[in-house]
């Protein structure tokens, strides 16, 4: 026992010692690669730092005293005794050393300017001069493996390498790792003299080894034979050792609960199959049965669903000669369909007993003698008799003799098994002489031999259903009537079958029979109007699929006349307790004269609508025609008419278009004064080329009386009125509206557009009557020259804009010269056409701002504003010269011509109008005086 020991502490050492030197070479391993890192950084951040001291140097510096300042620098102790630090520059293609030392002395004889050469070692160099950053390991140029950091000299093209060779880290973890080596092969040839040393002292001889084979032959037989009695029984079996761990298992069992030795070797009894043991699982025992074990089946593939079995375990300890306990052997045997029939048999039985007495219905049992065995809760309240008392009675006494007869032969068909069950509606008596219906179920109960043994009697009380069918009988009777008294149709529809039920005034209202409507939806739906039908399929729809309780539509359905009558139709649906629906119930009724008077009524309205909207489009017309007046009478020039009428002739007549024309009695022809739109017409035509001027009235186009169309129209006019425009019985003008669109003027629009040239003509007359009272006021009648009146006026005016602008006011002051003697010769009517002569030769001579008036007799005034004495001198010289020219005829003979005499003045400041007056009058007297035919200026 010693010795076994002593053997396995000498496999432990050999363990432990391997084991020690596997981890103790990764530790070195990766310590060794966190080295390295750790080196690289060091040497970045030492290569960043002399990167940025040689270009602070370089920039205080000559190149020389940069490099000896760098061997100072460099001659500090460092951490690595194998660092070392170039410095280069490119020059063209190549790369050339300016400085190179190791360890504070110079690595070799590299000198200022010496040549590099393009070999791989240089790549660090050649990756720093093109401005990267970083470390590598590689063979430098004595070809040894080395860590170099390399960077550049910004903003010069210098670059700098650190380096530290590889073998300078590697020594110190190598020596370690040597050590450990060591260490472990020591301690492993211990461990293995151990183990040979004891193990030789318990060799066997040939002799002991050929007995321990016999033997173990014999044992293996054995255990073949208990294993084939094992797996060739019925029962399961299950041999665990003395701590209860399994140690196999037949083959039943494994075939049972799906499991195998090789998964189940070495767990416990319990683990395996008692689950309150098992943490996968949280089953109790069944306490009913202590032997029994409720077990899962565990197998790997089922463990979401496994499967129950019952299984009576007897335990057998198996005692060695030293009477200690060996193993033990536990046989099973699977009582679960006996244990599943026992427990479901047991709650039948208690299930029954609770539906018995707790049941909404009387439930008895009764002998073959109709003897009560047992009744419930129910039968005891529905009978008004506590069920102690009613044990013992029969149920005769409980049934009414009018049905008693007919229930007695059904339960004699029972008893003898003619029958197996009957149900009938039996009218009870109570304990208290209280009657109820019974809706009754009569089964009977037979046994091995097929003998009656009891009746089991159900009774549910159904008297509030049968006063309801009472009541329902009395109202359809009722419903009936009343339909026929409606004489409207009524009908049920049964959505499940569809069928529909006609009644009521089918035949009154359609003309057909309930067995000519048809039962089914597609005839119903076949008598609907095309216009209806899609409507009254989308409402059944809407009904079935909303639920909804009560509709109402209206509709028309053909008559057997062929005519299609309207009707309305409400009805209610019906649903079950699912929501489902099962029949609609509705009525039909006629309204095919409320349809009509709808139908009149509507249209009546839409006449009327139309009407009112004719007349408040004509009220509008008015309004504006009102509103034209207005404009028109506050006009003072016929230019002023002409540029408001277009504009409300085009709100009257927006989709029109027209003109108004001016007729020249003289030469009977029609010119266009204005327009808006395309005219549609000519500008300029005859009299004759229109018909409203022929016949003097309103003409339109297109027309009733197929009138000719006006030729001075043009040949795209699809409708057009013309319109003369006469006041005072006198033709003035023409109104023409006319429109490239097919249509046709309404009367109101007519009335409008004859209203509208009437208040245009008489908005002209009146503005040439205005014109002519204004003429004679202020205008001399015989030669047209501005009388007296407005002269004076005018004069006045004109003063005080002199005193107020400062500008200058000439006066010319004539007098025809013998005019008395003039008219002795040759008459006053001469006279006066000298004078009209005269006058026109003012209106062609002066401004247009000049006024010329006659002053009296022979004498004028001509005022001229904004003139100084010179011009109006000027323009008096002008007048003078034409006078004279002035040739006269009468009766064939030339008259005598004539001169005049002159008086100019001039006004430029404030001046009594007297005062102007005067002087003037003084020169042209002064001019008469020297002789006549002369201007005098004052």
């Amino acid at each position: 026992m010693i010795s076994n020991h002593r053997r396995r502490f000498g496999l432990i050492l050999i363990n432990f010692a391997t084991l020690s030197f596997v981890v103790a070479s990764v530790g070195f391993w990766l310590s060794y690669r966190q080295q390295v890192k750790e080196t690289k950084r060091i040497l970045e951040s030492v290569n960043s730092h002399s990167s940025t001291l040689i270009a602070t140097l370089k920039n205080n510096f000559d190149q020389k005293k940069t490099l000896d300042i760098l061997n100072t620098y460099h001659q500090n102790p460092s951490r690595f005794q194998t660092e070392e630090i170039i410095i280069g520059k490119k020059s063209g293609e190549t790369i050339d050393c300016i400085y190179s030392r190791r360890q504070g002395h110079p690595s070799c004889d590299l000198t200022f300017e010496h040549s590099l050469t393009n070999q791989d070692w240089a790549k660090p160099m050649k990756l720093a001069l093109e401005g990267q950053k970083g470390s590598e390991i590689l063979k430098d140029y004595r070809g040894k493996e080395v860590i170099a950091a390399y960077s550049p000299v910004a903003p010069y093209s210098w670059g700098v390498v650190h380096k530290v060779d590889l073998s300078e880290i590697q020594a110190h973890f190598l020596r370690g790792w040597w050590m450990v080596a060591i260490g472990s092969f020591l301690i492993n040839g211990v461990g293995i003299f151990l183990f040979f040393r004891f193990t030789s002292r318990n060799l066997l001889t040939s002799e002991e080894v050929a007995s321990y084979k016999q033997l173990q032959e014999k044992l293996n037989q054995d255990k073949d034979f208990i294993t084939a009695v094992i797996n060739n029984t019925n029962t399961l079996t299950v041999v665990v050792d003395s701590e209860r761990r399994i140690i196999a298992i037949n083959l039943p069992c494994q075939e049972l609960f799906g499991i195998t030795l090789e998964a189940v070797q070495g767990k416990t009894f319990a683990e395996v199959f008692i689950p309150q043991f098992n943490a996968d699982f949280s089953v109790s025992m069944i306490t009913d049965y202590h032997d029994f074990s409720q077990i899962y089946l565990t197998n790997e593939s089922d463990l979401k669903s496994p499967t129950k079995y019952i299984v009576e375990w007897q335990e057998i300890p198996f005692i060695n000669p030293n009477n200690k306990i060996n193993c033990y052997i536990f046989n099973g045997i699977e009582i679960t369909e006996k244990y599943i029939y026992e427990k479901s048999l047991y709650a039948s039985e208690s299930r029954f007993k609770a539906m018995f007495n707790k049941a909404a219905i009387a439930i008895l049992e009764i002998d073959g003698n109709r003897q009560i065995i047992k009744a419930n809760r129910t039968a005891e309240t529905l009978f008004h008799h506590p069920r102690g008392e009613m044990l013992g009675h029969f149920l005769d006494e409980y049934v009414s003799p009018m049905d008693l007869d007919k229930e007695l032969h059904f339960f004699g068909e029972l008893v003898t098994n003619s029958r197996n069950y009957y149900q009938m509606d039996i009218q009870y008596i109570s304990q208290n002489k209280l009657s109820f219906w019974g809706q009754s179920i009569f089964s009977g109960i037979f046994d091995n031999n097929n003998q009656f043994d009891y009746a089991i009697v159900m009774i549910q009380d159904i008297s509030s259903q049968r006063n309801a069918e009472k009541e329902k009988i009395k109202l359809a009777e009722k419903n009936k009537n009343l339909v026929k008294a409606l004489g409207e149709i009524v009908y049920s529809y049964n959505i499940v079958e569809d069928v529909i039920e006609w009644q009521g005034g089918v035949e009154s209202i359609l003309g057909y029979t309930p067995g000519e409507m048809g039962t089914s939806t597609e005839q119903w739906l076949t008598l609907i109007h095309s216009e209806d039908r899609a409507s009254i399929e989308n409402e059944l729809n809407l009904i079935k699929d909303n639920h909804t309780n009560f509709f109402e539509k209206e509709y028309r359905l053909l008559a057997k006349s062929g005519q299609f009558i309207w009707v309305v139709d409400r009805g209610v649906t019906i649903f079950d307790q699912d929501n489902t629906l099962l029949r609609i119930e509705g009525i039909l009724a006629d309204i095919t004269v409320r349809k009509e008077a709808e139908e009149s009524l509507r249209k009546t309205n839409a006449e009327l609508i139309l009407s009112l909207n004719k007349l408040a489009d004509y009220n509008q017309d008015i309004l504006k025609i009102n509103e034209l007046n207005e404009y028109l009478q506050t006009c003072h020039r016929t230019q002023e008419i002409y540029e408001v009428v277009p504009h409300f002739l085009k709100m009257l007549f927006p989709d029109c278009n027209g003109a108004i024309f001016k007729i020249d009695q003289k030469n009977q022809l029609v010119t266009s004064i204005l327009g808006w739109g395309e005219t549609l017409s000519e500008e300029l035509f005859s009299v004759t080329d229109c018909w409203s001027l022929r016949q003097n009235q309103v003409t339109s186009y297109p027309n009733t009386t197929h009138r000719p169309h006006c030729s001075h129209l043009d040949s795209n006019v699809m409708a057009s009125l013309c319109i003369p425009l006469v006041s005072m019985e006198k033709g003035r003008g023409l109104l023409v509206i006319t429109s490239a669109k097919d249509t046709n003027f309404t009367e109101n629009k007519k009335q409008i557009a004859i209203a509208l040239a009437e208040n245009i003509s008489l908005a002209l007359s009146n503005l040439e009557l205005r014109e002519i009272l204004e003429f004679q006021s202020i205008r001399d009648s015989l030669t047209g020259l501005y009388n007296r009146h407005y002269w004076e006026e005018f004069l006045n005016r004109e003063i005080d804009y002199v005193q107020r602008s400062q500008r200058p006011l000439g006066i010319i002051m004539l007098d025809l010269d013998y005019f008395k003697q003039f008219n002795d010769n040759y008459g006053h009517g001469a006279g006066d056409e000298l004078l009209v002569e005269v006058a026109r030769l003012f209106q062609d001579t002066i401004r247009k701002t000049d006024i010329a008036c006659r002053y009296g007799g022979e004498e004028f005034l001509i005022i001229l504003p904004d003139t100084s004495l010179q011009m109006a001198t000027e323009i008096a010289e002008r007048i003078r010269v034409k006078i004279s020219e002035v040739c006269l005829h009468s009766q064939g003979k030339a008259l005598s011509s004539i001169t005049a005499s002159f008086g100019v003045t001039c006004c430029t400041s404030a001046e009594a109008k007297c005062e102007l007056l005067a002087r003037a009058d003084a020169a042209l007297y002064q001019a008469k005086h020297e002789g006549r035919n002369r201007i005098v200026k004052v």
